[in-house]
């Protein structure tokens, strides 16, 4: 929540720094690669087939941290598909997120 951020700026640069280089490593990586890092017991039945989710999964992901207005109608279509509020609300997709903290998140870590 905003109250939180507010309270709490560092801890949220910190996770943002976290999410950043995890996003940044994702990219540069292969699914082989990152399904190689998981915990064994993340992976669930064939892990040749896992290894194939986990390619097609990595399309969904930022590259860099930065969030789109663009990149929120989806999930707040979906939202609104089954669930009644949701559909029912007057939602400012630009007051849901902000790139802020992401701004300020190092660049180029090393592999």
């Amino acid at each position: 929540t905003q109250d939180y951020i507010d309270a709490n700026p560092e801890t949220v640069q910190k996770v943002t720094n976290a999410t950043v280089k995890a996003l940044e490593w994702m990219d540069s990586h292969s699914a082989e690669e990152i399904v190689e890092k998981l915990p064994k017991e993340f992976i669930s039945g064939d892990r040749e087939t896992y290894i194939r989710a986990v390619e097609n999964a990595k399309a969904i992901f930022s590259t860099d941290g930065l969030i789109s207005e663009e990149n929120v109608k989806t999930p707040l279509a979906v939202l609104k598909s089954f669930n009644e509020k949701v559909a029912a609300a007057e939602i400012d997709l630009s007051k849901t997120y902000t790139n802020d903290f992401v701004g300020k998140a190092p660049r180029n870590v090393a592999n």
